[in-house]
């Protein structure tokens, strides 16, 4: 919602367990600037791919995988693409952000209403 990059959710990280794939990081940048939040539809511009160094996963079967294993890969993985990237880092989702600013927003307009 801010160009920082939030949290990671664990998907990828349980399928490369469960599999052996390796992770390759990869960054977007640019991207914000030709999309801006809300718009539906890319404006021309350019954009930067990064890939980083492949992550390599050790396969394991689906009833030997832990949580704290799953989240230590996906937090491995998100710390290679902040460093790809450059972004500032936030340790939580980037879906309860947007709810909360959506909150906020229409908080305020509420008050707005209200003063009319």
């Amino acid at each position: 919602p801010d160009g920082r990059l939030y949290r990671g959710h664990t998907g990828a990280a349980r399928l490369a367990l469960e599999t052996g794939c390796p992770l390759v990081p990869t960054a977007l940048v640019g991207t914000r600037e030709i999309q801006h939040p809300g718009q539906v539809i890319p404006s021309k511009g350019k954009t930067k791919v990064i890939y980083g160094k492949p992550i390599p996963v050790d396969r394991k079967d689906a009833d030997e995988i832990t949580h704290e294993e799953v989240r230590a890969l996906t937090d491995h993985l998100v710390s290679e693409i902040r460093k790809l990237s450059g972004q500032e880092y936030v340790d939580e989702y980037a879906q309860k952000v947007k709810a909360e600013l959506k909150a906020r927003q229409e908080a305020e307009a509420a008050t707005a209403g209200e003063g009319r």
